[in-house]
């Protein structure tokens, strides 16, 4: 109680120091007292389409949802207040899909122990969803493996053949170029004529 009335700032803090001393004995009183202070107040149809609207966020904390949750529902007027049965088949659809699905199948009997039940299935569903994720990896690999490796030694066998064949188109014309190259046609006179003269250098 202490501590709560610690956080309090502003307004609210003036609002409590200027209570009677010695009038608030127990954090009930203190809840109900501050409620009636502080609390919007809301048509009952208002309340209502909130309580239809509630969704868990997706980085929200599943504790901070189930409390929102039951303060929405305990604040519907009792004469239009949905039936604790009725709250309970509801709640679950709240969630994403993997974490409703986890909820129906354990099928708790009351609304308590189904809220229990989140917390749970959140610290487990990541190391689950993981494990999904494998086992859907592995027999994937198995399946298509030996295709796979026939398929790429045919691509290489192709690209290596692809290979040589351009070699081989290319290799004449290559070879023209080598015997045939562009010459002075007057080199070999030149030289034929000097080779007695001058000797070999």
């Amino acid at each position: 109680m202490r501590i709560f009335v610690q956080t309090l700032a502003g307004e609210v803090r003036t609002w409590f120091r200027s209570l009677p001393p010695q009038s608030i004995d127990s954090l009930e009183v203190l809840y109900q007292q501050f409620l009636n202070r502080w609390e919007k107040k809301k048509y009952p149809l208002q309340i209502l389409s909130e309580y239809e609207n509630l969704k868990r966020g997706a980085n929200k904390i599943v504790h901070d949802y189930c409390t929102r949750f039951n303060n929405v529902y305990n604040v519907i007027p009792l004469d239009l207040r949905p039936l604790p049965s009725l709250a309970l088949i509801k709640f679950p659809y709240r969630f994403d899909i993997d974490m409703a699905f986890q909820l129906r199948e354990r099928n708790p009997p009351t609304l308590e122990d189904m809220q229990s039940v989140p917390i749970s299935v959140e610290a487990n569903l990541p190391s689950k969803r993981a494990r999904v994720r494998n086992e859907r990896r592995t027999p994937l690999k198995d399946e298509t493996s030996p295709l796979d490796q026939k398929m790429d030694a045919l691509a290489k066998g192709m690209e290596r053949l692809m290979d040589r064949i351009e070699v081989i188109e290319r290799k004449p014309h290559w070879d023209n170029e080598q015997a045939n190259p562009v010459r002075n046609a007057n080199f070999r006179k030149n030289q034929n004529q000097n080779t007695g003269k001058n000797g070999p250098d």
